[in-house]
C-alpha cells in the first residue's frame, strides 16, 4: 500500500481465529453417526461458553457440522487441506502462481453440497467478531496508533482515518468470495469508508476477468508510486480548451502498480473529488504574499513552485499533498 500497516501479533481478536481453527482440526475425522455438542471436544471452553449463551450461532455451527460429517474421508481430507492453505494470505498476495480458486465459496459449496459453511462464516463475521469479547474497538485503537503521523487512509492517501470511532475493518479477500478468511485478522484492515464502501467494495483483488493478478499485501507492501499529470491541459493555457483537461497517469513498472490504481478508481477520485486546482494556485499565491518572496521573473517563480512541490512530497499524506504535488510539479515545468 501507500504506506505499510502494523500487524498486531498480541490481541485477544486473534483468539476467535484460533477457536474456529481449534473446531476444524476436532472435527477432520469425524463420524457419520456422531452428534453435534457444544459442551463435547469440538469447541475450546471459552467457545463453548459463548455457544451455550449464543443459540444462533451455535445453530449455524450445527448445520455446517451435520453437513460436514456426511462428507468421505478423501473429501474431509481435500476441506482440511484447504483450511490449512488459508493460513499463508500473504502468499496469495505475493505470489501469483497461487491458484486461489479452490478457497472461493463456490468451490467450497460444491464440495460441502450446500452454503452452511458460508453462512456460518458470514454470521461469525458479521456478529461474533464485533462483539466486547473480542475487544475489536482496543484492536483499532492499536492500529490507529501506530499509523504514520498523518493518520491517513494507506488505500487513498487523502481521506483521514478516524480515531473517535472506529473505522470499517476491510476483508481485503472479501468474505462473500472467501468465506474461509472472514475472521482471520491476515485478511483484515482498516480502511477509509470511502475506499472500503464506494471504491473496492466486493471485488476480488486476486482476479480480473478470472486470470490471476497480484495486489500489494497492506502488512508487508509499500508501493512504490510516482503520479503525472504530464497529460493534461492546464486550464486557460490552451485556446482551444480554456476549462482545461486533467489526465492522471501512475509508473507502471509493477502490476500492483496497477491493480491498486483500478480497484480504488484513483484517477477519478482524485481528479473529481480532490483536486482543486483554483483554491491551491490562489493560496499558492498568497503564501508568497505573506512570505514577502521576491518574485521578478518567470524562473524565480518556477524555482518557487519547485520546491512546493518537494515540500508537498515530503508529507504527502497531509491536506491532498499526494495530488498536490505532480500538479504543481508541472506548472514548474512549463514554458
Amino acid at each position: 500500500m501507500l504506506y505499510k500497516y502494523q500487524y498486531i501479533r498480541k490481541h485477544s481478536l486473534h483468539r476467535l481465529h484460533k477457536h474456529l481453527l481449534f473446531f476444524f482440526r476436532r472435527i477432520r475425522n469425524v463420524k457419520r453417526s456422531t452428534a453435534f455438542r457444544i459442551d463435547g471436544n469440538y469447541f475450546h471452553p471459552e467457545f463453548s461458553s459463548l455457544l451455550s449463551i449464543s443459540p444462533t450461532l451455535a445453530e449455524k455451527f450445527k448445520l455446517f457440522f451435520n453437513s460436514y460429517k456426511k462428507l468421505t474421508n478423501e473429501q474431509k481430507n481435500d476441506f482440511y487441506s484447504r483450511i490449512e492453505k488459508c493460513q499463508c494470505i500473504k502468499c496469495f498476495f505475493e505470489d501469483t502462481s497461487v491458484d486461489c480458486s479452490d478457497i472461493k465459496k463456490d468451490s467450497l459449496q460444491q464440495l460441502i453440497g450446500n452454503d452452511s459453511l458460508y453462512n456460518l462464516m458470514k454470521y461469525i463475521s458479521e456478529t461474533t467478531l464485533k462483539s466486547d469479547r473480542w475487544d475489536i474497538i482496543g484492536h483499532y485503537k492499536q492500529m490507529y496508533s501506530d499509523m504514520p503521523l498523518d493518520k491517513i487512509c494507506p488505500f487513498c492517501g487523502v481521506e483521514n482515518m478516524h480515531q473517535t470511532f472506529r473505522e470499517d475493518y476491510d476483508h481485503l479477500l472479501p468474505k462473500s468470495i472467501y468465506p474461509l478468511l472472514a475472521v482471520n485478522l491476515y485478511n483484515l484492515a482498516p480502511m477509509c469508508s470511502f475506499c472500503n464502501e464506494k471504491a473496492k467494495k466486493e471485488q476480488d483483488i486476486l482476479y480480473k476477468d478470472d486470470v490471476r493478478r497480484s495486489f500489494a499485501y497492506p502488512y508487508t507492501t509499500e508501493l512504490n508510486i510516482n503520479f503525472s499529470f504530464t497529460e493534461s491541459i492546464i486550464p486557460q493555457t490552451d485556446i482551444n480548451n480554456d476549462e482545461g483537461k486533467w489526465v492522471l497517469t501512475i509508473n507502471t513498472d509493477s502490476e500492483k502498480n496497477i491493480t491498486w490504481f483500478e480497484v480504488f478508481n484513483i484517477e477519478r477520485r482524485y481528479i473529481d473529488d480532490y483536486l482543486k486546482f483554483d483554491s491551491w494556485t490562489m493560496d499558492f499565491i498568497y503564501n508568497l504574499i505573506k512570505s514577502n518572496a521576491n518574485i521578478d521573473n518567470e524562473e524565480q517563480l518556477k524555482t518557487e513552485l519547485l520546491l512546493t512541490a518537494q515540500l508537498f512530497e515530503k508529507r504527502r499524506f497531509s491536506n491532498c499533498n499526494i495530488v498536490k504535488s505532480p500538479i504543481v510539479l508541472l506548472l514548474s515545468k512549463l514554458q
